[in-house]
């Protein structure tokens, strides 16, 4: 938090991580509540906003995110669309968008085509084609319950891929 602040951020990360031993869902959430309550305190006296990103392994993330944002007034979700759709039956975007206690409390955006055996890899946006996420109709969802900020998250260093990214965004944005 004191580095968010120096630099001036208005939000502070925290990535979702579900622990490598066994926990049971109460002991998780609990868990993360212990952690982030007071966090979420401090970040309100530092003028900085803590939101917690979502993670590509989807089991019951749904239910565990809802019920940590119930257990922790302050905190603000950053939904990664790319992780939205790995390892799901159907892109989860519109569960989270739509859900009340989740959709409100999202901030921030993540978007870039990760493929799935791979959730570290950030691809511009439409590199997967069919097998990645469907941009218009995720933008389309966005547009109708989200306006604040969004990053695309391309991990490439090539200028000309972020500056695609940006255009197609822009695009299915303004569709």
């Amino acid at each position: 938090l004191v580095i968010a602040q120096a630099f001036g951020a208005r939000l502070m990360v925290v990535q979702f991580q579900r622990p490598t031993q066994l926990a049971s869902k109460n002991t998780l959430i609990t868990q993360y509540a212990e952690l982030l309550h007071p966090l979420c305190e401090a970040g309100i006296a530092a003028r900085v906003q803590v939101v917690l990103r979502n993670h590509p392994d989807n089991r019951d993330q749904l239910q565990l995110l809802r019920e940590i944002v119930r257990a922790v007034p302050g905190l603000g979700l950053a939904l990664d669309l790319a992780y939205a759709h790995q390892k799901v039956v159907k892109p989860l975007v519109r569960e989270f968008l739509w859900d009340s206690d989740l959709g409100p409390r999202i901030l921030h955006i993540y978007a870039s085509d990760t493929p799935g055996h791979t959730p570290q890899l950030r691809l511009p946006l439409g590199s997967l084609g069919e097998a990645g996420v469907q941009w218009g109709p995720v933008v389309r969802d966005l547009r109708e319950r989200y306006n604040a900020s969004v990053t695309l998250d391309i991990g490439d260093a090539n200028p000309a891929y972020l500056d695609l990214s940006r255009q197609l965004w822009l695009a299915w944005w303004q569709a």
